[in-house]
């Protein structure tokens, strides 16, 4: 299964060294150079990553969620001939780990809220 993929294109590049002090002076050189290095330069930082977002994971699925707040998004329309509407949706997002939680999971913490 892959996991992640990640594509980089020149186009990538040349924002990424939009200031002319970044921009080698031979552009094909450094693509060759480039592409034959960086995905062992990404390595490590990969390596990090997958730790640290499995780090935050563990700490999402151990929290109690005992901080929460409401999170609102979304706008009110109106179409002639239809009439208004909205695409509004709330979510609570746990302050501990930064999760928004299902219903099953605030149905747990109303639970344990009210038997404590």
């Amino acid at each position: 299964m892959i996991v992640a993929q990640i594509i980089l294109e020149e186009q990538d590049v040349q924002r990424i060294l939009a200031s002319h002090r970044f921009r080698p002076k031979d552009w094909k050189g450094f693509l060759k150079f480039l592409s034959e290095n960086l995905g062992d330069a990404l390595g490590d930082a990969v390596w990090n990553q997958v730790r640290d977002l499995a780090e935050l994971y563990r700490l999402r699925e151990d929290c109690p969620h005992e901080h929460t707040t409401l999170s609102a998004s979304g706008e009110m329309h109106y179409t002639p001939g239809w009439g208004p509407w909205d695409d509004l949706r709330e979510e609570v997002i746990c302050l501990d780990c930064g999760k928004a939680l299902t219903d099953q999971e605030l149905e747990r913490l109303k639970a344990r809220r009210l038997s404590a």
